[in-house]
């Protein structure tokens, strides 16, 4: 009786404990999207149209660049929550510092590659010369800033592993409100052109970093002796780096899955893709809220492992898994109910309605499909078993191509649905094989590399 009473209060303070870090985390990822539409907005202001799209193209060339880095906050909150739940300030500090050097590293290794990059985006859009002038122009100013956008990755990261979700939370809005005001003040209000909406989102990210800062250097001001330590312990390092590798791959995948997606739709036809530009904006909204709950799974099942509690693993593992799922149902329904009508005011092409009302059904499934893999990503972030999500991934990317060959000739755009709704559900499956094939809680309690 006594075990079933304690079970009961432990999977009560798991649940309140992934509401509290869930929700800050929900409204921090609703923030990532409005950086790039806010300035979508502001541009399509401009005098020349061909700036908007000049714009659009290196805002979407940048932000397949920070998907793929954004390891350095997955798993900088794995090694973070770790650290908290073994009670090792050294190794909390010493994460912090690995991680935050590395992402500057890698951000200024990016500002040094802005004409390759250009030139790469002129390969993939075939810009007209219109829009290529302000295309190389926008990437450019974007790319420096580089450093403060993956430097934030990693401080956030750390604030997560500490189960701290209202800092990141500031550091978004601040960083949005900054970038908006800077927007509407160099365009509306001073009359400059399309680079300085660039300028804009450079200087907020800058701005989001040194608030990032300023809330890390609150918990914990390392010493130089410290950070000499930290960046010489190879063994942590080693760790650092084989688990970036891999949450880097596994990025890569994910992406690959996305653009060969996109690559399938564009043969379907202009209005299938119009169409698609509708559904998909769905697909990301229920996307980056699902993501809440995962990124709240994570930290809790970080710190669980830390402290190598298989019962609070277990625990975390179910809240999770059962907020995530009330709010999937949730998603479903809201999208059931209100996507018709959002169709009808996003586009007012009857062609275009026609075709997404088609298809909208089968982004009415996705959150349901995909919250078991979102929430299994958790799992795996958290336990610092990157190699899981990397090969998961790859063999899922696998399926979705073999899928995508067999099914769209036959079926069309029927068929490329089908195919990503059956990529996220092999998401889940396999990485709910890998659960049961590594032990289970019990295996996942002890960190990975700690023998």
């Amino acid at each position: 009786m006594g075990e079933r009473v304690g079970e009961v209060m432990g999977l009560a303070r798991a649940r309140r404990e992934a509401r509290r870090l869930a929700v800050p985390l929900i409204l921090a990822n609703l923030a990532v999207p409005l950086l790039g539409m806010v300035d979508t907005a502001v541009v399509g202001h401009l005098p020349d149209p061909a700036d908007l799209t000049a714009a659009a193209l290196a805002t979407q060339l940048v932000s397949v660049l920070w998907f793929l880095f954004g390891f350095l906050r997955m798993g900088t909150t794995a090694l973070a929550a770790q650290a908290v739940g073994a009670g090792d300030q050294q190794a909390l500090t010493a994460t912090g510092i690995r991680a935050l050097v590395t992402a500057l590293t890698i951000g200024g290794v990016l500002m040094l590659l802005s004409w390759p990059l250009q030139f790469l985006g002129h390969l993939l859009f075939l810009p007209s010369p219109e829009v290529a002038a302000g295309f190389d122009q926008f990437l450019a100013i974007r790319l420096l800033g580089a450093p403060a956008a993956l430097g934030q990755f990693a401080l956030t990261g750390w604030l997560l592993g500490r189960q701290d979700a209202r800092g990141p939370l500031l550091v978004a809005v601040l960083g949005n409100v900054l970038n908006a005001v800077l927007d509407v003040w160099f365009v509306l209000g001073l009359g400059f052109g399309l680079s300085s909406v660039a300028v804009a989102t450079t200087l907020s990210e800058y701005a989001g970093l040194l608030v990032a800062l300023a809330l890390v250097l609150r918990k914990v001001r390392p010493d130089r002796a410290a950070i000499a330590a930290a960046l010489a312990d190879r063994p942590a390092l080693t760790r650092l780096f084989r688990v970036n590798r891999d949450l880097f791959l596994r990025s890569c995948f994910l992406e690959g899955s996305f653009v060969a997606f996109t690559v399938l739709a564009a043969r379907q036809g202009e209005t299938f893709v119009a169409a698609n530009a509708i559904l998909m904006t769905f697909f990301t909204a229920t996307a980056w809220l699902l993501d809440g709950f995962a990124q709240a799974g994570e930290t809790m099942i970080g710190r669980a492992t830390g402290a190598h509690s298989a019962e609070s693993l277990h625990m975390a593992m179910r809240a999770a898994f059962e907020h995530g799922l009330i709010l999937a149902v949730l998603l479903t329904g809201i999208l059931a109910l209100a996507g018709p009508s959002a169709i009808e005011l996003m586009t007012h092409h009857a062609d275009v309605q026609a075709t997404a009302h088609h298809y909208l059904p089968f982004v009415i499934a996705l959150p349901l499909v995909s919250v078991w893999a979102f929430v299994l990503d958790g799992v795996f972030f958290g336990t610092g078993r990157a190699e899981v999500l990397r090969n998961a991934m790859a063999l899922a990317l696998g399926l979705f191509l073999v899928s995508a060959a067999l099914l769209v000739p036959v079926l069309g755009g029927t068929g490329l649905w089908l195919t990503l709704l059956l990529f996220l559900a092999s998401r889940g499956i396999l990485l709910w094989w890998s659960f049961r094939r590594i032990g289970g809680s019990r295996a996942l309690a002890v960190p990975h590399g700690s023998g």
